[in-house]
């Protein structure tokens, strides 16, 4: 896919999101079929044809490699801040109060979302132009808002929503930095991972 067709991917989904994502994940408060629903359509029309179109299945299983080449500080980048809110979340006892059904179902969730994601936006953008900062950047920003309408659902796992915004942007900055210094996702696959296994569990304990 050329930069332009990304961007415009990503602007489209910000701009249906504004629009969709508050009527489908409030559509049935308290419950699981707002938030699969969402996730469901994010990633079969962006994430899985981003992953297809704009890395291409030739070229995605060097994309995923976990070489390091000379950037040994990718791993440390990645998982501190999964790290982090693990550390903080036990401490003031509210990841270590939630069921473990609903780490299961996060679990299961986060297998799915990071790759999907970390595909989609930061495989996507490096493949179309690695050494292009403007486009990595320009990725960076429609991921963050994109998390805007998700913040102002009920699928948002932070509160307040700013907070939620926030921290997508710096993760999201998180794992461009380390794509763009590897080459590959492979890093912040498993560090998108590790964030989603402690955020997601909080959010579907809710629903489930």
């Amino acid at each position: 896919m050329s930069p332009w067709a990304l961007i415009g991917a990503g602007i489209a989904l910000s701009g249906v999101g504004w629009f969709a994502v508050d009527r489908i994940a409030n559509g049935t408060p308290g419950g699981l079929t707002g938030h699969l629903t969402v996730l469901a359509l994010y990633w079969a029309f962006f994430c899985v044809p981003l992953a297809v179109f704009g890395v291409g299945p030739s070229r995605l299983r060097a994309m995923v490699s976990l070489r390091l080449d000379d950037a040994w500080f990718v791993p440390w980048l990645v998982m501190a801040p999964a790290a982090l809110l693990l550390v903080a979340g036990i401490t003031l006892e509210g990841l270590a109060s939630l069921p473990f059904h609903a780490y299961v179902f996060g679990v299961g969730i986060a297998l799915i979302n990071a790759p999907l994601e970390e595909i989609a936006w930061r495989g996507a953008f490096l493949a179309a132009g690695r050494w292009r900062v403007t486009l990595q950047f320009a990725g960076l920003i429609l991921f963050t808002a994109w998390h805007i309408p998700l913040a102002l659902s009920d699928t948002s796992p932070i509160e307040p929503w700013v907070l939620f915004v926030v921290s997508s942007y710096a993760l999201g900055l998180i794992y461009a930095i380390a794509t763009y210094r590897t080459g590959r996702v492979g890093w912040p696959i498993l560090g998108h991972f590790a964030m989603n296994c402690v955020t997601l569990p909080i959010l579907f304990t809710p629903a489930l």
